[in-house]
């Protein structure tokens, strides 16, 4: 726990330190945001409900899919319901998302998250966006924290073309707020649940009927989510699988038998992502084996990192079915029919 502890400081410095030397840029790549807005709640689930808190997400409808960085998007969320959760002893956090303003090409969105925590006296309000303050020393000592988390979402908004604030009532809750501009993807629609649940069936059928010869290597410590995708990749897809549970394991898979593709978890014991990676790759005959990485951490640079190590691609986590099996389309050889 205080390694992590430590790793989170050290991301979060690092992150504040790009931000001010004017060296974060953001990506352009449509993504939707409903989709975002349910991920955050997976990935701010377990604590929130270890707090036996009320978790709820209200977002006006949308026309279109959105043009952004997705991930910074994230980040910048996660810090406000990471901390709503952390300062809600009971009661409810809520994420909400309203439309502003739009033109033919942009819209204006405004985020806000509200909790019915301990809420901020009036005079401390003004400084919580400040880098490596929280409200009073009572609060770290108690809380914990390094007082980075808001100051970064506030860069992010401002680098989104936005602004960032807040209002509490102390003993009540506060509600924190950012805005920013995004693109509109005129090229895709939003789809209903319907159509999106129907189009995911015939790409699983499209791997049943033409990929089944495919043996495939899923290297993931995490035993949930090892069965998870195992559910997608076996259950759903119809493909052959086996499991490593680090990448030692992975590496002696691999020189035992044949794979067509490796799915690489990057964080693990004994042997990570990048490092069994690169044993692999000085392997025999392994220089043009698909390995794919499997990360919570998508932004550019850690992208670089795994094409750097040899790998081809990465699926973001928690796996979405959409996003695996495009992988599995693009990189796995497909068995056409012989003529007789």
């Amino acid at each position: 726990i205080a390694a992590r502890h430590l790793l989170d400081v050290l991301n979060s410095v690092l992150d504040l330190s790009k931000i001010e030397a004017g060296r974060m840029t953001l990506e352009q790549i449509p993504f939707d945001l409903q989709a975002l807005v349910d991920n955050i709640g997976v990935l701010a689930g377990d604590r929130i409900a270890a707090k036996g808190l009320a978790y709820r997400t209200v977002v006006d409808p949308l026309p279109c899919r959105l043009i952004g960085d997705a991930t910074r998007l994230s980040q910048a969320l996660l810090n406000y319901v990471g901390n709503a959760t952390k300062f809600t002893e009971c009661g409810s956090v809520t994420l909400r998302v309203r439309r502003m303003a739009e033109s033919d090409e942009r819209i204006e969105l405004r985020f806000e998250v509200e909790d019915s925590g301990i809420g901020i006296a009036p005079d401390r309000l003004p400084h919580v966006f400040d880098a490596f303050e929280q409200a009073d020393a009572s609060i770290t000592r108690e809380y914990g924290g390094t007082g980075l988390g808001l100051a970064i979402t506030r860069h992010i908004a401002r680098l989104m073309g936005g602004e960032a604030g807040a209002e509490s009532r102390p003993g009540q809750g506060s509600t924190f707020w950012f805005t920013a501009w995004f693109g509109k993807d005129a090229t895709a629609a939003i789809v209903s649940p319907e159509a999106g649940l129907a189009a995911l069936a015939a790409i699983e059928a499209r791997l049943r009927a033409h990929y089944a010869h495919c043996r495939i290597l899923l290297v993931e410590d995490d035993v949930i989510n090892r069965e998870i995708a195992l559910g997608m990749l076996s259950e759903d897809a119809g493909l052959q699988v086996d499991t490593a549970g680090n990448g030692e394991e992975a590496v002696a898979a691999v020189g035992a038998r044949h794979y067509d593709l490796i799915l690489m978890d990057m964080q693990m014991p004994v042997l990570d992502g990048i490092a069994a990676t690169q044993a692999i790759r000085q392997m025999p005959g392994k220089d043009a084996l698909p390995i794919i990485a499997m990360t919570a951490n998508v932004y550019a640079e850690d992208r670089q990192r795994c094409i750097a190590a040899g790998m081809n691609g990465h699926v973001p986590k928690p796996v979405e079915p959409e996003a695996l099996y495009d992988v599995l389309l693009r990189w796995l050889p497909e068995q056409r029919d012989v003529a007789d």
